[in-house]
């Protein structure tokens, strides 16, 4: 009895000091870019999150008049790693209906990579914590496969499809943190199953190219979003169009957003997926506030 107390006391130690994310929904879609304000609209949040966790990293699986599927990042505090979970949110209500666990391994998974073939879905989660990303088909409730594409550490890798060739958009998980968010890797192959090669690196001078979400096409452009990881973690979205040109690819920034903190939009802004709707990721107030104020004074 006294280990369940003690493991069940320091997953809500873990809970109180770490802030928990959550996933919202913000009418208007693309369209969401267009506006003049950096700030956002109102944001609906979703109910209904098993206790003991947090969802995160949120992709848009499918929707329908009603409700809304999404493959998400799922926290549990217990053991302190993520695992992939499909979730169904009625949007009347905002509340979920129905949440299954569609990957979990002993090591840490999240930012579940939606790509689309023909007639198949594939998913590409971030699995740095075994120093490798992977792809696996969806079928159903469950994944199946997990070929390695990329060797190392790699953080929220996006993919995109250009011609007749497969690109991947990553950084580099190291040792220095929120610095290795400067520099951007593309990779690419001739299929989806790679294996991909390095082709070039994007140099920044601010962290501010860890990937956001999915790449995604708009009013004739490639927009990649990207996440603020100045002076600290998840500090808003940077959308960039990105081209190539003899064979380089070049980032252009459109635009960017930032969280407004007196309103209930939460202290931080780490996904943009879109399909009709656009869904977020927010971080508890209190303790991030806190952790906000020492990445400041670290970085």
């Amino acid at each position: 009895m006294s280990d369940r107390i003690s493991t069940a006391l320091k997953a809500k130690i873990h809970e109180w000091l770490d802030g928990s994310y959550c996933i919202g929904l913000i009418e208007g879609g693309y369209g969401v870019l267009n506006q003049c304000s950096a700030q956002l609209p109102p944001i609906n949040w979703v109910k209904g999150v098993p206790k003991g966790s947090w969802l995160a990293d949120p992709f848009i699986l499918s929707v329908d008049e009603d409700s809304v599927t999404l493959l998400v990042e799922e926290y549990r505090f217990q053991n302190t790693k993520g695992r992939l979970a499909k979730v169904e949110i009625d949007t009347r209500t905002m509340m979920i209906t129905h949440i299954a666990t569609i990957l979990d391994r002993e090591f840490h998974l999240s930012f579940p990579y939606i790509l689309r073939g023909e007639d198949k879905t594939f998913i590409i989660p971030e699995s740095c914590a075994n120093s490798h990303v992977a792809i696996y088909e969806l079928t159903g409730d469950g994944l199946k496969g997990g070929k390695t594409i990329i060797d190392g550490p790699m953080l929220d890798t996006q993919l995109f499809q250009l011609e007749s060739k497969y690109y991947a958009f990553t950084v580099r998980h190291t040792a220095e943190g929120m610095a290795e968010t400067k520099r951007l890797l593309v990779l690419e192959s001739d299929t989806l199953q790679g294996p991909f090669s390095f082709i070039q690196a994007i140099e920044n001078d601010r962290c501010e190219e860890r990937g956001a979400g999915a790449i995604f096409e708009c009013e004739g452009k490639i927009i990649r979003p990207a996440q603020i990881c100045e002076n600290g973690y998840g500090k808003g979205l940077v959308f960039y169009e990105i081209v190539l040109d003899n064979g380089k690819f070049q980032e252009k920034e459109l635009r960017r957003f930032y969280p407004e903190q007196k309103k209930r939009n939460g202290l931080c802004l780490h996904t943009f997926n879109a399909c009709g709707n656009w869904w977020l990721a927010k971080i508890s107030p209190f303790f991030y506030k806190l952790k906000s104020i020492y990445n400041e004074l670290r970085y």
